[in-house]
């Protein structure tokens, strides 16, 4: 109900600002290939896509 409102776009500049205001020295973020739109918002927004693996090692407590 609230895509195409423009939302995503407020809250990413909003963080961008937010940041460069900080001093920050760049924005990391990962994304999977198949959100399109996404990932077009990022690019939009100047990140560059990087060749980079993400590795994650979870561990199950019986916690979901």
């Amino acid at each position: 109900a609230f895509r195409g409102r423009g939302i995503a776009n407020l809250l990413m500049q909003s963080a961008i600002t937010a940041a460069k205001e900080k001093g920050v020295s760049y924005i990391d973020l990962t994304a999977k290939p198949e959100r399109e739109e996404g990932n077009g918002l990022y690019e939009k927004f100047g990140f560059e896509k990087r060749n980079t693996s993400v590795y994650r090692l979870a561990f199950d407590y019986g916690k979901h």
